[in-house]
């Protein structure tokens, strides 16, 4: 039953990029055929949309909306700015901001 709705909200997806593209509206194109790609990947209408998009020339990276290619962006950024330094202790807290482990960090050796 959950696969065929989720086949017929791709479909509603796919029928909709279809008419955008239809009247060249491309940034309204791409954006459902992103989200239809992201939200519903292993359905028909995902296997039909990036078909459309290899037709285009487009790849999920070109369709991506701009916003969250941003916040994406951003996201990766903060992420390697908090990563420890080599030698740099990492502490570890519990749920209850008691100190669980304490690890020195270095060049070869990763947090779990």
């Amino acid at each position: 039953l959950l696969v065929r709705i989720d086949e017929s909200q791709a479909a509603q997806l796919l029928e909709t990029a279809e008419w955008h593209l239809i009247r060249k509206d491309l940034p309204s194109t791409k954006y459902m055929l992103w989200r239809l790609v992201q939200e519903y990947p292993q359905t028909i209408s995902a296997s039909a949309a990036r078909e459309i998009m290899s037709g285009q020339g487009w790849n999920m990276d070109d369709i991506m909306p701009a916003g969250l290619r941003d916040r994406l962006a951003d996201e990766a950024s903060l992420a390697k700015q908090s990563e420890p330094e080599s030698g740099e202790e990492v502490v570890i807290e519990g749920p209850l901001g008691d100190r669980v482990e304490s690890v020195e960090q270095d060049a070869e050796s990763e947090v779990k």
